[in-house]
């Protein structure tokens, strides 16, 4: 037998050994939230539990992840996937995620994972068709903290000291603007193919300016191999501005042979791999 096959085997005996002992739940957990802090909005939350939390009363790290309407499955697979191969911690996932069509979606995440307003000229015809609103993440990140942490720490068994969140794109750029805004709201940042070229790299300047990270802060960078060059400068920008500072653990990487848009998938699953790598 090959060397190939030889590992693929003892790989799947391990899945399958391991499998007999943890049940892994066919789809996430739905809810739905009502928000005071974004008018008129109501979140649905997709929340994925880890194998065995029904018979331990221990608390778990959660994480937080955007997108949820379009990456809801993506991340519960990959959750069982990595839990499966013993990759990650067991943690729980909170999925922040909507009833409605494509363009309610790209609508909602357009206003509530931009920091500031920018106007459609500003914005350029391109990008403007695909951002029909922004300037909502205040009320967003209020959400978030006012009403679903406070929600999701009531129902589950969550650990407050080990948040965690996760964005694309204008998530990663949401999710960079809130090491600023709120440095101890979370532990861990996943802040892949980030947006940082909006409103004239707002965002690259408060870093450069006074980024002051809690200690044990955990930073994922991504950006995808066919990236703009821009986007990549600016990554490597923050990583660098984050290295500086004492007690904060940087991890980054590239999705090979995928732009912006189609390394998606592989940059969630990775950076879900990072975020709550097991030690070994």
């Amino acid at each position: 037998m090959s060397r190939i096959a030889t590992t693929v085997s003892l790989t799947l005996l391990v899945i399958a050994a391991h499998a007999q002992n943890r049940i892994f739940q066919t789809r996430p957990i739905e809810h739905t939230l009502p928000s005071s802090q974004v008018a008129g909005m109501t979140y649905k939350l997709l929340v994925t539990l880890p194998p065995g939390y029904d018979r331990e009363q221990r608390s778990y790290p959660v994480l937080y992840y955007l997108d949820a309407w379009m990456l809801g499955g993506v991340m519960h697979d990959s959750h069982r996937i990595a839990g499966l191969l013993q990759a990650i911690e067991p943690i729980i996932m909170v999925g922040v995620s909507l009833d409605g069509d494509a363009p309610e979606f790209f609508y909602a995440r357009s206003r509530d994972y931009t920091p500031t307003k920018v106007s459609p000229e500003k914005l350029g015809e391109r990008a403007a068709a695909m951002i029909p609103t922004s300037g909502g993440g205040t009320e967003f990140l209020n959400f978030l903290k006012l009403e679903l942490i406070s929600y999701t720490e009531e129902n589950y068994r969550v650990d407050p000291t080990d948040r965690g969140i996760l964005g694309y794109s204008l998530g990663g750029l949401f999710a960079a603007w809130v090491t600023q805004k709120e440095p101890s709201l979370f532990k861990r940042y996943g802040i892949c193919s980030p947006s940082l070229l909006w409103d004239d790299g707002m965002v690259v300047k408060l870093w450069e300016n006074r980024l002051n990270p809690s200690p044990g802060t955990v930073l994922v960078f991504s950006y995808a191999e066919h990236e703009d060059a821009e986007i990549k400068t600016a990554v490597n920008k923050l990583a660098s501005v984050a290295s500086s500072k004492t007690g904060v653990t940087i991890k980054k990487f590239e999705v090979a042979n995928e732009g912006h848009h189609t390394g998606v998938v592989a940059a969630h699953m990775r950076a879900l791999l990072l975020l709550y790598e097991k030690a070994r």
